[in-house]
């Protein structure tokens, strides 16, 4: 019997023993089922802990954690922040009406806003009439130190030199650079996207008395002793080289856009747009180490004119040569494509000689094929359509140009001027404006004489001062070598007309000829040559 007592009692402790166990057991999985959801809390985000008065774990927000009283539960003030409004998403309506205990919940799409990706901004070079180059074959400014050309240098190794502006040189000093290339002629896309180049170029001579000098493709100087002057534009991108002839060089290109210099701005509800970044908003990108592989650069693509002139030709000291001036046409876009463009801007009717315009219809998607209307509009606004008029002015497809017949520059200098305009058939409908300038620089009616050696007649040159704010008042110079003709001794000039007397007659036949220089007084001291021959 106490056998079985004994037995009883420690079964009894067992029991309490496993009870107490469990009860710690479950104590510990309560606690760290809390702090499971302590964490859980915090993780998903500080603000809706706060709006939902959660305590966050300091392990898991990172908060610095002390044994000062102030963190202790003991001395931790009772501080209850203010509950927050609560909207909720979706309303309840209570309804103890069974049969009305039905609803339908309708979820309806909106677009936020789209930008347009395709942001067009590109930058041009500059309209400019100044930009010229030298012809030098003989080599005279290098061979003389650069004299003529005071704070220069120029390259030995050419003899068509443009400006390449302001340059220092190994001293630290700066002066004005003269090359074979010009500056480069630059696009610069600062789009979101790529653009495509379409660059047209066209050669033409300008009118006065004088030799042109013709264009050349090739630089076999010395196959031939005529003078000729080589002009060519060369590409930024293969480099390769293009030769400019009488004929419209079309050359194309395409320049990826800078996606990465944008960002996107706010401009009101639904309304978005992509921008250019300020400056300190792009330093504040590239600072940021995961922007450090996006380009921000903006791409871009140059033409640059070359020029070479023949070195060994007879070249005539005595002759004004007239060399050929190349322009430009720049169309950038989304698409490849250019439309038409006339060359001049302002043609002057002032002469009774024809005067030519070139045109081009463009090329691929923006082309037209033909000019439907001519309207010559005078400056008071009055339109007279002449495109069919052969009297005034005759087209010519093929060559791409229009020629204003000497009836129609008397029409327009009747009318003191006005506008040419004239109307293509391309897709974007394009209109090309020309003036019609009656202002007319001073000139010659000649350019040559013959004298028989030992004669001592007297020479008549005829000369026209020009009009409107163009003209001279008079005659500014008048030289044969470092003769000045304009005295009584050799010359009277009276209402047009120039006379060289005796005494000069027999001083350029005793010269074997030459040339007599004339420069008017006009604003740009216009100067116009005679040459004059003698012959047996």
């Amino acid at each position: 019997m106490n056998e079985y007592k004994r037995m009883a009692a420690i079964l009894l402790i067992l029991i309490f023993a496993i009870a107490d166990l469990t009860l710690t057991v479950l104590k510990d999985f309560e606690e760290s089922g809390i702090k499971r959801d302590r964490r859980y809390r915090a993780d998903i985000g500080d603000t809706f802990a706060e709006q939902e008065d959660w305590n966050v774990d300091p392990e898991v927000t990172g908060e610095a954690v002390t044994d000062s009283p102030e963190n202790t539960e003991e001395t931790k003030p009772d501080i209850k922040k203010p509950e927050a409004e609560k909207k909720p998403v979706i309303p309840l309506a209570d309804i103890s009406d069974e049969a009305k205990a039905l609803t339908m919940i309708r979820v309806n799409g909106r677009l936020e806003g789209l930008v347009d990706k395709k942001v067009f901004e590109v930058s041009l070079p500059v309209e400019s009439t100044d930009i010229e180059y030298i012809a030098d074959p003989q080599g005279l400014i290098c061979r003389t130190g650069y004299a003529a050309y005071e704070n220069s240098w120029f390259d030995p190794e050419s003899n068509v030199y443009f400006s390449r502006g302001q340059i220092a040189d190994g001293k630290g000093e700066s002066k004005e650079c003269y090359t074979g290339t010009s500056a480069p002629f630059k696009v610069v896309n600062k789009s979101s996207c790529a653009v495509s180049v379409v660059a047209r170029m066209f050669t033409e001579y300008d009118s006065g008395n004088g030799v042109k000098v013709p264009l050349v493709t090739d630089t076999a100087w010395e196959d031939s002793k005529k003078p000729g002057i080589y002009l060519a534009v060369l590409r930024s991108d293969d480099k390769t080289e293009t030769a400019l002839d009488r004929h419209e060089k079309i050359i194309t290109s395409s320049i990826a856009g800078c996606p990465g210099a944008y960002c996107c701005r706010y401009d009101g509800p639904e309304t978005y747009r992509l921008d250019l970044m300020t400056e300190e908003e792009l330093a504040e990108f590239k600072a940021d180490p995961k922007n450090r592989n996006v380009n921000t650069e903006f791409s871009e693509f140059a033409l640059t004119l070359k020029g070479e002139c023949a070195r060994d030709a007879e070249w005539d000291p005595d002759t004004e040569y007239i060399f050929p001036s190349v322009s430009i046409i720049w169309n950038v876009g989304l698409a490849e494509s250019a439309k038409p463009a006339v060359t001049q801007k302002t043609v002057s009717v002032a002469g009774n000689d024809p005067v030519e315009i070139s045109y081009s219809f463009g090329i691929l998607d923006g082309a037209a094929d033909a000019i439907t209307t001519a309207y010559y509009i005078t400056p008071e606004g009055e339109e007279r359509d002449l495109r069919w008029n052969g009297y005034y002015l005759i087209f010519s497809d093929q060559s791409q140009n229009v020629t204003l017949t000497p009836e129609f520059l008397e029409y327009a200098r009747e009318r003191n001027g006005g506008v040419l305009k004239l109307h293509f058939n391309d897709p974007a409908d394009t209109y090309a404006e020309i003036t019609l300038d009656t202002d007319k620089s001073p000139g010659l009616a000649v350019s040559e004489y013959v004298i028989t050696s030992g004669e001592t007649k007297q020479i008549t040159i005829e000369y026209d001062t020009g009009t409107g704010e163009k003209a001279a008042s008079g005659i500014a110079s008048m030289t044969f070598g470092k003769t000045n003709l304009l005295t009584s001794s050799y010359s009277s000039v009276k209402n047009g007309t120039i006379t060289l007397n005796a005494n000069a007659v027999r001083m350029i036949s005793g010269k074997k000829g030459g040339k007599v220089v004339i420069t008017f007084d006009d604003a740009t001291h216009t100067r116009c040559t005679v040459k004059i021959k003698t012959e047996s």
